[in-house]
């Protein structure tokens, strides 16, 4: 039965309690009826949906069904009932994601994610995105999805997706990922010893049974406090360094590594003493600059001490501080940018006695620059903006549209986008862009320490646009029109997902033809309000939206039914009450 065919004015028939169907009425109607009425007790402004069953003349009688909902919106009004078929399907919220990999008793990984609706949980995998198996239920209906998936080859790399399908099966599916069947076993550590201690710093080594990163924790005592070492490289003979050490002192340490899983072995606690002869300590290297770093370090007593460095171990350049302290600070100026220097600081304290520290290195910061910009994946309304940069910058994308066939001349003011995360390889989407359109964009982008980067200007042409606007958040609001009670006016607002003009065009009754049509608004924008004024009070109409983008497609919201109120306030007599009830005053006028 169509909506129309169900608001009608026939006497109303009798209905009585279905058992097999609960709580649910049955409610007799026969061939040829057009219009049907049933009394039941409803909230005043609700919504109620509805099983509507067909009875076809059959032995046994074969049943039929559709899903509508009801809104009640006043007393004495027809119900506006509108068929609530479900099309759409469970879109995926959260995740997936992959935790719990475990190796023990058996390799397994636990897939999570979230769907917008209660549906099966489904997880496709496989080497390759072909995938070929899959584990999960498909009877099971929830919105929070989490599936283990047992017996992988552990070390193997896996592509999945996930699958969710609601109860009248409309299916959702993720995008492709991947996971590793993990290691979960820590580096053996062997063979740790002491290789030097001097009175300044002390090396120390050992051995893993897989490639791991090298470092060392230590401190005054076992809690440590400090961990120096190489945290990115990967090897099984590991030495590590542990400079600024103060000599005569004994201190507490052990080895760590962590494997390529991120799997950490910790040796037991051991401990070192430094030697007692005078040293440079705590040698620090700060305010690194494109062309400037400050070096402090102290004496375990007061010395005169000299700063010497170069681009190689000859160094070539030295810096006196002749002034009889423990602490000293230097800075280094009209240094090379993304340049490495050496230096080492030497010295005589209150006893002659000869101090030298051991050679450092730092690099001075990389002057930004904005290498290999490509434009990929152009469509009718977004790019992607691909570039490297030498060291790690934010992103700003500075763009605008240009005017078809003239060169230099802007259509639009300058739009920007960017993030401000700090990488070296970007990735920028620029979206809400006009279909045919050329746009002209330059990259900046500024390091942690404020150097900037600009790239040359660059050049794209958006591709056609095929597709029509689709129409989504469609609201009506009635009133009186202002100043009148012998008409009534409805307020349409909807948005669209492009740019698009629009207007509504409407016919009296719940269907027919749409024979009136309100003023076009011209402007290109996602979202409008549009009146359509002169409705007759008491009547019902349908109406619908018409949104026409830049390309020329056009598309047409679903059809929406409207009541024009027999009374009511205008919106002068509405703004002029609320006012009165602020001021008495107001009564008078």
């Amino acid at each position: 039965m169509s909506k129309s065919q169900l608001i009608n004015d026939q006497s109303p028939p009798f209905c009585h309690p279905r058992p097999d169907r609960g709580s649910r009425f049955w409610i007799p109607a026969f061939a040829g009826m057009t219009r049907l009425f049933f009394a039941v007790l409803l909230v005043l402004l609700s919504t109620f949906y509805f099983l509507l069953f067909t009875v076809h003349a059959a032995s046994p009688p074969i049943y039929s069904s559709s899903n509508y909902k009801m809104e009640l919106l006043g007393f004495g009004q027809e119900l506006a009932l509108t068929s609530v078929v479900d099309s759409i399907p469970p879109s995926i919220t959260a995740g997936p994601s992959v935790a719990d990999v475990s190796v023990s008793p058996e390799t397994s990984v636990t897939i999570t994610w979230t769907t917008s609706k209660p549906s099966s949980s489904i997880v496709f995998y496989g080497s390759t995105t072909a995938y070929g198996s899959q584990f999960g239920s498909t009877t099971e209906s929830v919105t929070s999805h989490s599936v283990t998936i047992t017996g992988l080859t552990a070390g193997q790399t896996y592509h999945y997706k996930v699958r969710s399908v609601d109860n009248v099966g409309n299916i959702g599916d993720s995008a492709d990922g991947t996971f590793s069947a993990g290691d979960i076993t820590a580096p053996t550590i062997s063979n740790l010893k002491i290789s030097a201690a001097e009175s300044t710093y002390v090396i120390i080594v050992w051995d893993t049974n897989e490639n791991a990163n090298s470092l060392i924790e230590y401190g005054a005592d076992s809690t440590y406090g400090t961990e120096v070492g190489q945290s990115d490289e990967s090897v099984t003979s590991h030495s590590v360094r542990v400079n600024g050490v103060i000599p005569s002192s004994t201190y507490h340490f052990r080895a760590k590594s962590k494997d390529q899983n991120s799997n950490i072995a910790y040796s037991s606690d051991g401990t070192f003493t430094t030697s007692s002869t005078p040293a440079i300590k705590n040698v620090e290297i700060t305010d690194i600059t494109l062309n400037s770093a400050v070096v402090r370090w102290q004496t375990n007593e007061k010395a005169t001490t000299m700063l010497i460095w170069g681009k190689t171990t000859s160094y070539g350049e030295q810096y006196l501080d002749d002034a009889k302290t423990t602490n000293h600070t230097v800075r280094l100026t009209n240094l090379e940018s993304g340049t490495e220097y050496h230096f080492r600081i030497r010295g005589t304290d209150a006893s002659g006695l000869q101090l030298s520290s051991d050679d450092y290195m730092f690099r001075t910061v990389i002057l930004p620059l904005i290498t290999d910009v490509r434009i990929e994946d152009i469509t009718d309304h977004s790019a992607i903006i691909r570039w490297t940069s030498s060291s790690k910058i934010d992103e700003l994308i500075e763009y605008q549209a240009l005017k078809s066939g003239i060169d230099d001349v802007p259509l639009l003011e300058k739009k920007t986008s960017g993030s401000v995360d700090l990488v070296t390889e970007h990735a920028h989407k620029l979206i809400d862009l006009d279909s045919v359109t050329t746009y002209r964009f330059r990259i900046y982008g500024k390091d942690t320490f404020g150097n900037q980067a600009t790239s040359d200007v660059f050049e794209f042409t958006t591709g056609v646009d095929k597709e029509p606007p689709v129409v989504t958040n469609l609201k009506t609001d009635t009133a009186l029109d202002l100043g009148s009670r012998d008409s009534v006016q409805v307020l349409v607002s909807y948005t669209t997902n492009e740019s698009a003009n629009g207007f509504i065009e409407y016919g009296r009754g719940a269907a027919g033809p749409y024979s009136n049509k309100s003023i076009v608004d011209g402007s290109y924008t996602m979202s409008k309000v549009i009146v359509v004024p002169k409705l007759t009070p008491g009547n019902s109409y349908h109406l619908r939206v018409v949104a026409e983008d830049r390309s020329g497609n056009v598309g047409y919201s679903d059809d929406q039914l409207v009541l024009a109120p027999q009374q009511g306030m205008t919106l002068l007599e509405l703004i002029l009450s609320k006012l009165g009830d602020a001021f008495g005053w107001m009564g008078d006028l």
